[in-house]
């Protein structure tokens, strides 16, 4: 079977510990572009509970309030522990234990690290982990959507929202700049280039980890790309 979702690592002690096979996969995402994708999300979506607090919100505004929350470096604090007990207190307060050991998950219990950014490479890795879910491939497509997010906050800045910054950021996004996959850089770039730089900044500003996280996981993924096409 398979089991799919935003999930805090821990299910794989678990299954460990009864003696299940299990195989694990992760998709991971540039930080600048996920927060913008989140908070468009919540706005069009009426039934999150947070709906309602964000529509008056700018982006920068959002960011800001969700300090400790999911705008704020939640893919290492997911990747590092349970939701809950005492781990969770240091997978959140403590920078250097929860990335140390979200790192050690990524590299030691997940058969295929993917990139959103590159999501056909992504699959690639994915099938080739676990064989069987490669016929899956025709039935899944790279989505837009993302995009969508950052046009919208972009133009509440651009509309004089209090979100900061006054007009268009040169595009340089950090964590990505001299990549070695060009293409993933390109398109957080490009996603980024739609954000002004106060909502970079104030992005940046709380994913600090996600950034350092996002970095290790590009070079687990350039490495296995090149292992699994030479064969």
């Amino acid at each position: 079977g398979l089991v799919v979702g935003h999930q805090f690592y821990g299910l794989v002690p678990v299954t460990r510990e009864r003696g299940l096979a299990s195989v694990y996969f992760t998709m991971l995402r540039h930080p600048i572009p996920r927060v913008a994708s989140l908070y468009n999300y919540i706005r069009s979506s009426r039934h999150h509970h947070l709906h309602s607090r964000v529509m008056s919100m700018s982006l920068v505004e959002f960011v800001g309030s969700e300090r400790g929350g999911e705008a704020s470096n939640e893919m290492t604090r997911m990747l590092c522990g349970p939701r809950s007990g005492p781990e969770s207190h240091r997978c959140a307060g403590d920078r250097s234990h929860a990335l140390l050991k979200a790192k050690q998950h990524l590299a030691q219990d997940f058969a295929a690290v993917g990139l959103q950014e590159c999501f056909e490479e992504s699959v690639e890795l994915v099938s080739e982990a676990v064989p069987w879910i490669g016929s899956w491939r025709g039935l899944v497509g790279p989505t837009s959507s993302h995009s969508s997010g950052a046009r919208h906050a972009g133009r509440r800045e651009k509309e004089g929202s209090p979100s900061g910054a006054g007009g268009p950021a040169v595009v340089k996004v950090p964590g990505l700049l001299g990549a070695p996959l060009n293409r993933a850089s390109a398109e957080a770039a490009r996603q980024a280039s739609e954000l002004s730089a106060g909502e970079m900044r104030a992005i940046l500003d709380l994913n600090e980890w996600d950034l350092e996280l996002y970095e290790y996981a590009l070079s687990l993924f350039r490495k296995a790309l090149t292992r699994v096409r030479d064969g």
